[in-house]
Order: structure tokens, then C-alpha cells, then sequence
């Protein structure tokens, strides 16, 4: 059984660590306006005009979009409660790509981490 101070102290750091991921979270969509629409002037799209307008593009703005919302739901891997509630691997396999799933046969999945 955990005492007290244990109890505390993982509950501080995952405070911290949710005060840390909404830090990034922020900084990273203050950095949106010149992404929408691309200011090459801006320092991470800096010299990437000559092939920014291909591939790159549809490559570049599902990435920006999605990293936010992976963040955010990457904090639910830090939730004590949560994962007493939900089993640990229906939460993984719910949260990762589908790759990561892998069939010997139709009825019994196995989790590849």
C-alpha cells in the first residue's frame, strides 16, 4: 500500500507534467498564424518555399493540426484514476495507431508496443 507522501508526490508530478504538455500545447498553436496561410518568413518555414507547395503541404498541415490533439490525449497515459478504471492495454490500443495491432487470428489481438 502507498503512503501518503507517495500518493502526493505522484500527484504532483502529474500535475506538472499536464502544466508542462498545456505549456507546449500553447506555445506550438501561438505559432499557427504563420502556418495559415505559410509565411516563409517565420523561422521553421524558412527556406522551405521552393517545395513547400507539394507533397510537403499535405504532409505539413495534418501533422501541425493533429499534434495538439496527441498532446492533449497523451496526458490520459499520465491519469492514475483513469487507468485503474480502463484497462491499460484497451487505452494503448484505443490511443495508437492501428499498426501497432497485430493478428495471430480473428479472435485474439495482440498488442505490439
Amino acid at each position: 500500500m502507498q503512503t501518503n507522501t507517495t500518493t502526493n508526490l505522484r500527484r504532483a508530478l502529474v500535475v506538472v507534467f499536464a502544466l508542462l504538455i498545456c505549456k507546449v500545447t500553447v506555445a506550438v498553436m501561438l505559432g499557427y498564424p504563420n502556418y495559415f496561410p505559410p509565411n516563409f518568413q517565420s523561422d521553421f518555414l524558412q527556406g522551405r518555399e521552393g517545395y513547400f507547395f507539394g507533397t510537403y503541404q499535405w504532409a505539413f498541415y495534418p501533422h501541425i493540426a493533429s499534434g495538439p490533439a496527441a498532446l492533449f490525449l497523451g496526458m490520459l497515459l499520465i491519469s492514475f484514476q483513469l487507468l485503474e478504471r480502463v484497462h491499460y492495454d484497451i487505452l494503448i490500443i484505443s490511443l495508437r495507431k492501428p499498426s501497432n495491432v497485430r493478428h495471430l487470428s480473428p479472435t485474439q489481438p495482440i498488442l505490439i508496443i
